[in-house]
């Protein structure tokens, strides 16, 4: 399963990540999902850099769209959603304050 984690070679900022990547380790629940024809949900939670701002499109709009384009069915985009938890100037304390209710309430495949 992709990731975006390093840059294409010809991306003009070498710190953006650009181009899919494999994970290490496998996201179980996650491929179990996209292998059925059932909706996915995964959450991202995080501060400035996971909310985004504009004109920035956030990384989770971003995913979202690859990931439906990567998993297509019958000519169909899959209805995968990425739910955008971020709030800028938070913390991983404050993260993980809010861990149950803003991630783990909505029962991700991926958080």
């Amino acid at each position: 399963m992709p990731v975006f984690g390093q840059p294409a070679p010809q991306h003009p900022n070498p710190i953006i990540p650009s181009r899919p990547l494999a994970f290490a380790q496998p996201l179980k629940i996650l491929a179990a999902q996209i292998a059925t024809d059932d909706p996915v949900k995964i959450v991202a939670i995080g501060s400035s850099s996971t909310a985004g701002r504009p004109p920035v499109i956030p990384y989770p709009s971003r995913l979202e769209t690859f990931l439906r384009q990567q998993y297509r069915k019958n000519d169909k985009d899959r209805l995968i959603t990425v739910l955008n938890r971020g709030l800028s100037g938070e913390d991983a304390p404050e993260e993980r304050r809010r861990l149950e209710r803003d991630v783990l309430s909505e029962q991700p495949a991926v958080s």
